[in-house]
């Protein structure tokens, strides 16, 4: 069991941070995926989903069906370790320009899309 777990916590910090840095330095991928509003919820609905179908269907999978789904899901994480990232180096950077945060909006945090 320890060996799975070695082997979901190496494939999926690796696929997750490949993700996030293939949408960082991609500038078609990065303007389609922030360019729409919509896209990071379904996203995010996408992910939640596959977590409960994986959740309540991996006794019936097959060995490589389950871990197509799992990889499949640190992909999708890669897209919001990114957008997270992205949103806190605007946050910092603006801390460390204007001194104070007073300036910054909050919903550019908090929302999960801003253009």
């Amino acid at each position: 069991m320890v060996r799975v777990y070695n082997w979901m916590g190496a494939a999926g910090l690796g696929i997750t941070g490949f993700m996030a840095y293939y949408i960082a330095n991609s500038p078609a991928i990065f303007n389609v995926l922030m360019g729409n509003p919509i896209l990071p919820i379904v996203l995010i609905v996408a992910q939640i989903g596959l977590v409960f179908w994986l959740a309540s269907r991996v006794m019936q999978m097959s060995v490589s069906q389950a871990t197509g789904v799992f990889l499949l899901y640190a992909g999708l994480t890669g897209h919001h370790l990114f957008d997270l990232v992205r949103r806190l180096y605007r946050f910092v950077h603006h801390l460390a320009i204007y001194g104070d945060a007073r300036n910054f909006r909050g919903d550019e945090f908090l929302w999960l899309h801003y253009k």
